[in-house]
């Protein structure tokens, strides 16, 4: 499939073309079957028995699709079905996670800035900033980041640039008093198979993360790198446990768009972080492979 933006409203652009196509999950023409929400029910409850066997807290993050948050701006015959994927998962994933599953559409649309750019299909950094504020709601806490404010910047964006190379757009950004945090290490892979580790002693929560995210973490992990002690992001829909028992984090957070739901992925069967990227580079360098 060729994905391309389709035109909405005053300039703003949607995804069209994708190979998870999200027209036809929007518009209620792709729906999930009852095998594939029996996989997702099954696949939660392994991770919650397995996390809760070794006292580590599990949090869902699905990052609403833009279409999904500004819904006004879609073209007149773009109409969203009343059941689509995410509202069919809804019921289970909160049944099962209660309130440890977050989907922050709410948030997202009534909100003072733009929680999404009008050129790209990810959320800027301001959306990311309030699901993790959704975040802490959930973990009881408040005003975590409490020097973070938001400046603009002209940034480009993934839709923008399949018409035009120089698209630019202006977008918020975070700024903070300081940095606090290091890298410890980054096997720079592109997509699947990267892991990146932050170290950050001067953080507010003096608690170890490990994160399995998509594209929308690479904006959430500003937060996240600045509130918590140790945060080993992963990208990678499947939880790859022997990192987990490695680091033996206090929290495990699972963060995908709600497009990607279409497709649950297995924890079982799913090669490791290390292994997707050495399927990619053989040269990669390794964090845990021989520790």
């Amino acid at each position: 499939m060729f994905v391309k933006p389709l035109y909405g409203k005053n300039g703003w652009m949607f995804l069209d073309g994708d190979n998870n196509r999200t027209i036809d999950q929007m518009t209620g023409n792709l729906i999930l079957g009852d095998e594939q929400l029996k996989q997702w029910e099954e696949l939660l409850k392994s991770r919650m028995s397995r996390l809760s066997e070794k006292n580590i807290e599990y949090i869902y993050i699905c990052a609403p699709n833009k279409e999904s948050v500004y819904k006004k701006f879609l073209p007149e015959w773009y109409k969203p079905a009343q059941e689509t994927p995410i509202h069919q998962l809804i019921p289970i994933f909160t049944k099962l996670l209660s309130n440890k599953f977050i989907y922050p559409v709410d948030a997202l649309v009534n909100s003072p800035l733009d929680t999404y750019p009008q050129g790209d299909t990810h959320w800027n950094q301001y959306g990311a900033y309030k699901c993790f504020q959704e975040l802490e709601k959930v973990l009881g806490r408040a005003d975590t980041l409490a020097d973070v404010n938001f400046v603009t910047r002209n940034l480009p964006g993934d839709l923008g640039r399949k018409i035009d190379s120089s698209y630019l757009e202006s977008q918020p950004v975070a700024s903070f008093s300081k940095s606090t945090f290091t890298i410890e290490f980054d096997n720079k892979i592109n997509n699947r198979g990267r892991i990146i580790i932050f170290n950050n002693p001067d953080a507010p929560v003096k608690k170890k993360v490990v994160f399995f995210r998509d594209s929308f973490g690479s904006q959430l992990i500003h937060f996240l790198a600045r509130a918590y002690s140790r945060v080993v992001a992963i990208w990678q829909p499947s939880l790859d446990y022997s990192i987990i028992d490695f680091e033996q984090p206090d929290l495990v957070i699972s963060e995908q768009v709600e497009r990607f739901l279409i497709s649950p992925p297995s924890d079982t069967s799913s090669p490791t972080a290390e292994e997707i990227a050495l399927s990619k580079n053989c040269d990669v360098n390794l964090y845990y492979s021989g520790k």
